[in-house]
């Protein structure tokens, strides 16, 4: 699907849509703007933290609206290390 008089690129789906409009670049078909959840330039991507089709799931050990906690037990930046006094994969 090609949006506008001189568009001549696809824009995602990921895309937001303004009056029924898909926000992309018309030459490069970038999107300026894009759903929740999702970034790139297609918006193809889900943001770190998150994962699944709709990008609205926790990677693992993450937790919270923003997936920006650890769950228990877990640390570290990409909450990949376990707490003081918790071992193994599962940090139990």
């Amino acid at each position: 699907n090609n949006y506008g008089d001189f568009c001549n690129k696809t824009c995602s789906n990921n895309c937001l849509r303004e009056e029924n409009i898909r926000v992309c670049d018309r030459e490069t078909g970038y999107c300026n703007k894009c759903k929740n959840h999702f970034m790139g330039n297609f918006c193809e991507i889900c943001p770190p933290n998150f994962k699944g089709d709709n990008c609205n799931e926790c990677s693992p050990h993450f937790k919270g609206e923003n997936c920006d906690s650890c769950v228990p037990h877990f640390r570290g930046e990409k909450c990949d290390e376990c707490e003081h006094h918790f071992t193994g994969d599962n940090c139990n």
